[in-house]
């Protein structure tokens, strides 16, 4: 069998902005895009903008860049973009290519080999022949796929030794030896918090926009970034009647799996068995530096 496989990431950036506004509950809103909407200038300044106002303001009645409405806006138009959504069940809506061609995902493996594969269509029995008096028994083992690793079979006939004794019963039966009958053998299966400001001040008139807050005094804001990468893994099994060789396009159906892991998560993870050390290190002389040291002061 030749055996054909296609391995895909796929990152995806999931942005999340919380809003608390004159000690009010928050407003929190969050987005996922791809890989190229968020190398676009458009997210980036969406990026740049959320990190400047991350914490506590007072407002300031003369500047507006701090209020909601401010950073809404921009958070808005970039939601409102639809391209920058990713698209789900890319393997059943047949966007793999149109993704990679897009550079959403990106293709890291591509491999085609000739494999051994075990055919579970076809059912194979193990038998052995039954004797007309006696017993038959077969032994079998099978592998963890299912395939046979060990067979073998016992037969004890006991035909011909039936049909003397037999024979004999009734011969002496007929001299006359005995009438007496013989008798019959026995059978036996990231929570935000966010913080408000508890300074009170004059009141401030920021901008009205739909779906945010409107503060008058003061606001915070809470801002997360979280990268998650989906690893599309798809493997097709074909007969040898063609070269086992990849194709331009990779194996975008046959049987696949997608796996997604956080690597934010991943890279905060702790291990009780390992201590990180950072910083450096300094390295003693070694014994001939030290000898040439000391002839240069002679």
């Amino acid at each position: 069998m030749c055996k054909r496989e296609t391995v895909w990431l796929e990152p995806q950036y999931t942005l999340s902005i919380s809003v608390t506004a004159d000690k009010q509950l928050p407003v929190t809103k969050t987005m996922t895009v791809t890989r190229q909407a968020y190398l676009n200038d458009e997210v980036q300044t969406l990026i740049t903008t959320m990190s400047a106002l991350s914490g506590e303001h007072k407002l300031d009645a003369n500047d507006a860049r701090e209020c909601p409405s401010s950073v809404g806006a921009v958070w808005d138009k970039v939601a409102a973009n639809k391209s920058y959504s990713p698209v789900a069940a890319l393997e059943t809506s047949g966007g793999l290519g149109t993704a990679e061609a897009a550079g959403n995902i990106v293709r890291v493996g591509d491999t085609a080999a000739v494999v051994t594969e075990v055919d579970y269509k076809n059912v194979y029995y193990l038998n052995t022949k039954s004797p007309w008096i006696g017993t038959a028994q077969v032994n079998a083992k099978l592998g963890s796929d299912g395939t046979l690793t060990e067979a073998s079979a016992q037969v004890d006939d006991e035909t011909w030794s039936t049909i003397l004794n037999a024979a004999t019963s009734l011969a002496g039966d007929f001299i006359g030896a005995g009438s007496a009958a013989s008798a019959p053998a026995a059978a036996a299966a990231t929570a935000l918090t966010p913080h408000t400001s508890t300074a009170s001040g004059p009141r401030v008139s920021c901008p009205v926009l739909a779906g945010w807050p409107t503060p008058q005094e003061s606001v915070s804001y809470k801002t997360a970034a979280k990268t998650t990468v989906y690893k599309h893994d798809h493997t097709e099994l074909s007969e040898l009647d063609k070269p086992c060789v990849t194709t331009r396009e990779g194996v975008v159906g046959g049987s696949f799996t997608v796996v997604a892991e956080d690597m934010d998560a991943k890279e905060k993870k702790d291990d009780a068995d390992t201590i990180s050390v950072k910083g450096a290190i300094k390295l003693p002389k070694s014994s001939d530096d030290k000898g040439k040291a000391g002839k240069q002061e002679q």
